[in-house]
């Protein structure tokens, strides 16, 4: 082995040094550009995206594959000539089909791991575009088998469908007919083969717009009650300078609801006058793999802060996001800021889960 490493370094030296030159060449402008903004050559900018990374044990294939959100076989699919064709490469070169085939399947599954596996705002799975040159090599073999079948015309025709077809959707997804993430089925087909902008009934249709549902109202139709609990802390809990976080309660949303997401409404107790309330923060936390990916904290003078000064109750509503895997807890409390002494008495949990689930 040895004697294999030097001769291959003392023969491929030139082929060795144009890799490592073209290399720098090639990755260099980012690297200056870390280093000048951030003071280091490498950066993780996924750094402050906590609870987004791998899971390894929890993949995504079908919804990379198949899915209306973000199916890469239905918004690419071009591509399945291409899977097919690992088949043909197999039998036509066995070790290197066969590697090749390995090399797809190890990079579907890690990008499928992505707790975020739509990779937000774009067109089909922007994600597993780096091993298209590999796919390409697969649907050239698909092309050439079928050259030698007497329906070689039929297999054509369907290539050459699927690609008008791939061009089609590219066009109504930068015209703003297609959605760059929140697609459904029954909003696929509802515009289907449109090229006109989109309705707003076929709007209604999409999954749910986060930043147009700041309240909730809890007649809606569209919900339903699937949770109800009430929390009591023992003679009540002092929240002060002393005692900054009244007891944490933590649950995980499948001990609520099977579905991606529902609304969280906090009934908080408390004794004492209202304007005590300055200075306490009422937050809802959801906790993934490496922390927490998402915070809520609203606090007296918000826009969204309501309470009841005769109940003596503080009312804190919040949509949570897709969770991102099936062991993401939720956490609520209160966090003492500043102010006086404030007793906490409990808290009434409740949750609404969508009727319809169209994420």
């Amino acid at each position: 082995m040895k004697l294999k490493i030097k001769y291959f370094f003392k023969q491929k030296r030139r082929i060795i040094i144009t890799v490592f030159l073209t290399f720098l060449l090639t990755f260099s402008p980012q690297l200056i550009y870390w280093k000048f903004v951030s003071g280091s050559f490498f950066v993780n900018s996924y750094a402050n995206n906590t609870g987004e990374g791998f899971d390894w044990f929890t993949p995504y294939i079908l919804e990379v594959l198949f899915s209306f959100k973000k199916g890469w076989l239905l918004y690419t699919s071009l591509m399945t000539f291409a899977l097919f064709g690992f088949y043909f490469w197999i039998k036509s070169d066995t070790k290197n089909g066969r590697n090749s085939w390995i090399v797809f399947l190890f990079f579907l599954y890690m990008v499928s791991c992505w707790t975020t596996w739509w990779y937000a705002e774009s067109f089909s799975q922007r994600a597993l575009v780096d091993i298209y040159p590999l796919l390409t090599i697969a649907l050239g073999f698909f092309i050439l088998r079928i050259k030698e079948s007497k329906f070689n015309w039929f297999f054509i025709g369907l290539i050459s469908l699927s690609f008008l077809f791939n061009l089609f959707q590219t066009y109504q997804m930068t015209n703003g007919i297609l959605h760059g993430s929140r697609i459904t089925k029954d909003y696929y087909f509802a515009t289907f083969g449109q090229t006109t902008v989109p309705t707003d009934y076929q709007k209604t249709l999409l999954s749910i717009d986060r930043e147009a549902m700041i309240t909730f109202n809890h007649g809606d139709e569209k919900f339903k009650k699937c949770f109800e609990k009430d929390i009591l802390f023992k003679s009540g809990f002092d929240l002060d300078l002393q005692n900054e976080f009244t007891p944490t309660i933590e649950f995980s949303p499948k001990q609520i609801s099977s579905k991606t997401y529902f609304w969280l409404k906090c009934t908080w107790k408390y004794d004492g006058d209202y304007a005590d309330l300055k200075g306490k923060i009422f937050t809802t936390i959801i906790n993934g793999k490496g922390g927490f990916y998402a915070w809520k904290g609203i606090s007296f003078g918000d826009s969204l802060f309501k309470f009841d000064s005769i109940r003596k109750e503080v009312y804190v509503n919040y949509l949570t996001p897709n969770f991102r895997t099936k062991n993401d807890l939720i956490r609520i409390n209160v966090d003492y800021d500043f102010g006086v002494k404030m007793k906490i008495k409990g808290v009434k949990i409740e949750a609404f889960e969508p009727l319809i689930d169209r994420e």
